[in-house]
C-alpha cells in the first residue's frame, strides 16, 4: 500500500475505533446510572428517615396512597421546552 493511502486507511480506522470507545463510554454510563441512583436513593431515604422520619412517614403514607405527581416521562431531547412552558404558560 503506497503511504499516502495507508495515512488513509490509518485515519479512517482511527475514527472507527474512536466511534467504538464512545459508544462502548457512553453504554457503559448507561449501564451504571440505574444501579447507582437506586443506591443514592436508598441513601436519601435513609439519611431522611435519620434526620426527619416524621417527615419520612408522611412521605411513604402519601406515597402509597397515591397523592404525589407521577413522574414526568422524557418525551426527548426537547422535553424541557414542554415542561416550561406547561409550567410557567408560555
Amino acid at each position: 500500500m503506497p503511504e499516502d493511502e495507508r495515512k488513509v486507511a490509518f485515519e479512517l480506522r482511527q475514527a472507527e475505533l474512536d466511534d467504538i470507545a464512545n459508544d462502548l463510554r457512553k453504554r457503559a454510563r448507561k449501564a451504571w446510572r440505574k444501579p447507582s441512583s437506586f443506591a443514592l436513593t436508598l441513601a436519601g431515604s435513609a439519611l431522611s428517615i435519620v434526620t426527619s422520619p416524621i417527615a419520612s412517614l408522611l412521605r411513604v403514607a402519601g406515597s402509597m396512597a397515591g397523592y404525589e405527581k407521577p413522574s414526568a416521562t422524557d418525551a426527548g431531547p426537547y422535553s424541557y421546552l414542554f415542561n416550561a412552558r406547561d409550567r410557567f404558560g408560555c
